[in-house]
């Protein structure tokens, strides 16, 4: 009877498992999407970190950041975070772009719930319950760049800069369940309807230089005002996405080259949690084809759910990619993390000697390249530390010997005058 038992527990547990971080897994919409709820949040201890795939690393990056609601960075390393809870923007500063945050500051407060933060060349954008403000880096100075206190919208308002135009996209979720998207001009401050769509919208995604994208509850939306048909994609069942982002030509960070052509998406829903796939509460890799997402997905991060899937130690918020590597946000737990390549370095095949100077001509066909290595330092007659010349040394009473023979001789080849 127990050999039974252990047979069933064995079964039940391989029809649960998840995907680890990097492996891959296929949605399927047949299969049954039970829900487990609540679930109960736990503290992380110093020592415990998040999970990333073989060869890769992750360490926290900044920690003390409030609710984090966004994050952004800047070309010289400086990382931007919203704290919604307490209405301010951190500063994160990494001067030598290494991945590890030097020190941190409050550059914005006072703020009504901050939202979503982009940055655009030396100014970094936020929008809030009031406005959206702009922030310049050079004058530390705030100003307006749109009113938006007689808007009546939800408190997540995205923002994106467009790629094409010299202008901020807002997400504006009205109180029936549908959005709007509205253009605003950086010179003039105007703003332009762009789209309306069912559903509220959470972030906003530039998947390239034509194609946007938004999220609206576990669904990738592509933002087609003209299209007869909207292009969507859902996730994992059950969870909210959380962020989103991908790699371009500015901020591919090394080691990344196998998910050039992905989107990452941060799964963060915690009230209700898909009993099969990959769990939820992680980050996955969505490849796409011509810039649209197909049903492939591999689990990037993970780390966030226990293995009963009744608790978790926080949960995966806005994501953000430059060439350091990839930003996880925890809101809950207000900390910041970073996945990056492991610097192994790679083993070196030394071949023979080479003499200085020698032309190396490679030849038509190897079977393995190698590094030749430097030849061997010359070593020739050397003087032992204990031995000296002394004053009345051989060596000095030959040399006064024969100089005085060279004069004589000099003396009685030259003619006197």
């Amino acid at each position: 009877m127990r050999l039974i038992f252990t047979i069933l527990a064995i079964w039940l547990l391989s029809m649960t498992a998840w995907p680890d971080p990097g492996d891959s897994y296929e949605l399927s919409a047949d299969a049954p999407q039970g829900l487990i709820e609540p679930l109960v949040m736990r503290s992380r201890g110093s020592s415990e970190s998040l999970q990333a795939p073989d060869e890769f690393q992750i360490h926290r990056f900044a920690s003390r950041l409030g609710k984090i609601g966004a994050i952004t960075a800047m070309d010289d390393g400086a990382v931007y975070v919203t704290d919604t809870k307490h209405g301010r923007v951190f500063e994160i500063v990494d001067r030598g772009r290494d991945g590890r945050a030097d020190h941190q500051r409050v550059i914005m407060n006072q703020l009504d719930r901050p939202s979503d933060i982009v940055s655009f060349g030396e100014n970094i954008f936020v929008a809030d319950q009031k406005a959206v403000w702009r922030w310049n880096k050079e004058t530390q100075s705030t100003n307006m760049l749109a009113d938006l206190s007689n808007m009546s919208a939800g408190p997540n308002r995205a923002l994106i800069h467009h790629p094409q135009s010299h202008s901020i996209w807002i997400a504006m979720n009205l109180a029936g369940g549908q959005s709007k998207i509205i253009a605003i001009d950086l010179a003039s401050g105007r703003a332009k309807l762009i789209w309306e769509l069912d559903g509220h919208i959470s972030k906003f995604l530039a998947n390239g230089p034509k194609d946007i994208w938004v999220s609206v509850d576990n669904q990738l939306i592509k933002v087609e005002p003209h299209a007869v048909q909207t292009s969507k994609f859902p996730v994992e069942p059950g969870v909210q996405i959380a962020g989103m982002t991908s790699i371009n030509a500015d901020n591919a960070p090394a080691g990344f080259a196998l998910w050039a052509d992905h989107v990452f998406v941060s799964q963060g829903g915690v009230a209700k949690l898909s009993k099969n796939t990959s769990g939820g509460l992680n980050v996955i890799a969505v490849p796409t084809r011509f810039g649209h997402p197909v049903a492939n997905m591999e689990v990037v991060v993970d780390g966030f759910l226990s293995a009963n899937r009744r608790s978790a130690w926080g949960v995966p918020g806005p994501i953000m990619i430059d060439r350091r590597g990839l930003f996880i946000s925890d809101p809950l737990q207000g900390s910041l993390w970073l996945m990056s390549k492991s610097s192994v370095q790679p083993d070196i095949v030394l071949s023979e000697t080479v003499e200085p100077d020698t032309e190396i001509i490679p030849e038509v066909e190897t079977a393995k390249k190698t590094i030749p290595s430097r030849p061997p330092p010359i070593r020739g007659s050397q003087i032992e530390t204990a031995s000296k010349i002394e004053i009345g040394s051989t060596i000095i009473k030959d040399w006064e010997a024969a100089q005085k023979a060279k004069a004589e001789q000099d003396a009685k080849e030259t003619p006197d005058d």
